[in-house]
């Protein structure tokens, strides 16, 4: 019995003329009664007896019952009645990283499988991500995500803010415990402005040198090469720019050997998502791309 509700478990049953004879399935499982109707179970035994067994005669003879042993087969750990479970305890730090430089598509979230001790015997494990704090409330990263899980991009990141993120284990008695973070931008880098009219290119002793305005936001510029009379420049790869075997200039300069004949030269600002543009070749006409920056755009 439990809360009103009888369930029978099971019943012993007797030979008409023969006292001896019991029949029973026991032990008796009560888990799945006690899992739906609570921890708290009565156990009441209705007896009954035959009437003719002894030498034929109508006797009625009442039974009794002992040695009744219960005993836990699985000890399921709760918060709030087992003292043995504690917090989790000894966690790797997460990682939170930019999924992408150039778009705003979220922040990566990883963790260990494991804390060093669970401090649990028992019970649903799992993990619950927060931002600044608080748990993610919508997104892959949103709720409890199941033992077992690694990782979660949070798709739903302020773009452009930097935010904390810890994650939570949490044990089979609901205990908890946070890493200890690690903070994340989701952000999305702009293309970079036009090199301006600021190049300047003089010669001297056989070699070019090209000085620019740096432009923010450039990691990096490319050097384009021209001939008068055309539009279409090529990108310029020559070697010993700057001591560098590269179309890339990491700075606002370039020194190299004088190319024969003649030559135009335009700069390009750069960074690992963008490139800007070759500024046009009319005031109404923007100048194409002759051929493929070096950056893996």
């Amino acid at each position: 019995e439990n809360d009103g509700t009888f369930v029978t478990l099971q019943k012993w049953t007797q030979g008409a003329d023969n006292p001896t004879v019991m029949s029973t399935a026991g032990p008796f499982d009560l888990s799945p009664f006690n899992a739906t109707h609570g921890p708290t179970v009565k156990l009441r035994f209705r007896f009954q007896s035959a009437a003719n067994w002894v030498g034929g005669q109508n006797n009625a003879t009442g039974w009794d019952v002992d040695d009744i042993v219960l005993t836990y087969s699985t000890l399921v750990c709760e918060s709030t009645v087992c003292s043995s479970c504690t917090a989790p305890s000894s966690l790797t730090n997460n990682s939170a990283v930019d999924v992408s430089a150039c778009a705003n598509s979220g922040v990566l979230v990883s963790w260990s499988q494991d804390a060093g001790s669970w401090g649990d015997t028992s019970g649903t494990r799992g993990y619950v991500v927060l931002r600044d704090g608080a748990a993610i409330a919508s997104g892959p990263c949103s709720g409890t995500l199941p033992y077992g899980t690694t990782s979660c991009t949070d798709t739903t990141a302020p773009a452009g803010v930097a935010a904390n993120y810890k994650v939570r284990y949490v044990n089979g008695c609901a205990s908890v415990a946070d890493t200890s973070g690690a903070s994340a931008t989701d952000a999305a880098l702009a293309v970079p402005a036009d090199v301006t009219n600021s190049l300047v290119v003089l010669e001297s002793g056989g070699n070019l040198s090209l000085t620019w305005d740096a432009v923010p936001g450039a990691t990096r510029y490319n050097i384009y090469m021209g001939t008068p009379g055309t539009w279409t420049p090529a990108i310029f790869t020559a070697t010993g720019l700057n001591g560098v075997n590269s179309c890339f200039e990491p700075s606002n300069s370039a020194t190299f050997a004088s190319p024969p004949g003649d030559a135009y030269f335009l700069v390009s600002a750069d960074n690992v998502c963008w490139e800007s543009s070759l500024g046009p070749s009319t005031p109404s006409n923007p100048r194409p791309y002759a051929s493929p920056s070096c950056s893996p755009h």
